[in-house]
């Protein structure tokens, strides 16, 4: 598979690495947090139109959702349809990637280069989740979805307390 190199810059320690990436509409490079990929192809995995029906039917309880948010949640939410890597930890659509040197996942910077590579990708699999039944299936992508937004809620009230303190304890900035 040709990827192209990517590099980034560690906002933590400054350190410059690069990684390969995948640039083509509908197929994905999903990480675990350790940087190591499997390949996701949306057109050809059926599992990926499954989760997509699911989510679609929960979305419908979810009022004001923005379609960055949609895309945002449902690539967040996909993981848990994913069989997970050999020590248990998820591969993410979104998962950025990790500074080898302070093991941090806190980009400063990044972008393309001009520099092509061929590597072996193994394609996600689904064992796990297709032992599920509907119900299950159904389940797991409710919860999935309440918890990538209260976490987003958290996330959110935290930025109002930096926010108040940065402002003196003024959400006006006065």
């Amino acid at each position: 598979m040709k990827l192209q190199k990517f590099y980034y810059k560690c906002k933590n320690c400054g350190n410059t690495y690069e990684q390969s990436q995948l640039a083509a509409y509908g197929e994905f490079l999903m990480r675990n947090p350790k940087g190591d990929a499997v390949y996701l192809n949306s057109f050809n995995d059926p599992v990926f139109d499954e989760v997509e029906k699911l989510f679609n039917e929960k979305k419908k309880s979810m009022l004001n959702l923005s379609l960055d948010d949609e895309i945002t949640m449902f690539q967040e939410i996909f993981s848990v349809a994913c069989d997970k890597d050999p020590d248990g930890n998820p591969y993410r659509i979104d998962q950025k990637p990790m500074c080898p040197h302070c093991k941090k996942v806190e980009i400063g910077s990044w972008g393309a280069m001009e520099k092509y590579v061929d590597e072996e990708i193994n394609p996600v699999t689904h064992v796990q989740w297709n032992t599920l039944t509907m119900k299950q299936k159904e389940l797991l992508i409710s919860e999935a979805v309440d918890q990538y937004l209260s976490g987003k809620n958290e996330k959110r009230a935290e930025m109002r307390v930096q926010q108040k303190k940065n402002t003196g304890g003024s959400m006006m900035g006065k």
